[in-house]
């Protein structure tokens, strides 16, 4: 009997400590800090997609579809990474993310007017980064002329991608993303 009750304070150690740790990331707003009614286009692609030929054939789609100019790619080996630097309208922006599927952010720009999204990898309590994710690549249409969102220029910037926001006519926003470290449980 010992042994047993050995074995089961042992488990509900092993329980409790699973239970105790965190995992860490970075997010950004898409909202365009400085604008009353804008957003930019930022979200995971969702697991069902992939991230092969079928996930880039459907972002694809959606670039010439929305007539969008300029869009990073990025991978965690799992989903991809979309981020569109380009000021858009709150209510466009919910309409793209429902016709993708993508329910949920949709649902949370319409009731808190923007949303967060994870733009790092996930660090555990042991302090090592997993799922980080890496640049694929930069889809430019040249289309049309939009105007750019400032502070999601400035966060692909700092994601890596150099940016000359001197190339881009028309800004809006301010100049920094709105960025936090999130802890979950």
């Amino acid at each position: 009997k010992a042994q047993n009750k050995t074995a089961v304070k042992k488990y509900l150690k092993e329980e409790q400590e699973k239970i105790d740790q965190h995992t860490y990331m970075m997010e950004v707003s898409n909202h365009l800090p400085g604008t009353k009614d804008r957003s930019a286009l930022i979200f995971w692609t969702p697991y069902s997609w992939g991230t092969g030929a079928k996930c880039f054939e459907r972002l694809n789609t959606l670039i010439e579809n929305e007539n969008l100019d300029y869009c990073a790619i990025f991978s965690d080996g799992e989903r991809v990474l979309f981020i569109c630097p380009e000021s858009i309208t709150r209510a466009k922006v919910v309409k793209i993310l429902s016709e993708l599927g993508i329910e949920k952010l949709s649902e949370n720009l319409k009731q808190r007017e923007h949303y967060w999204v994870r733009i790092s990898g996930i660090m555990d309590d042991d302090g090592i980064w997993h799922n980080e994710p890496k640049f694929i690549s930069i889809i430019n249409s040249n289309n049309s002329t939009p105007i750019f969102s400032k502070p999601h220029l400035t966060l692909l910037t700092k994601l890596g991608i150099p940016i000359d926001n001197f190339q881009h006519d028309k800004l809006a926003g301010n100049s920094e993303p709105s960025i936090r470290m999130v802890v979950r449980d």
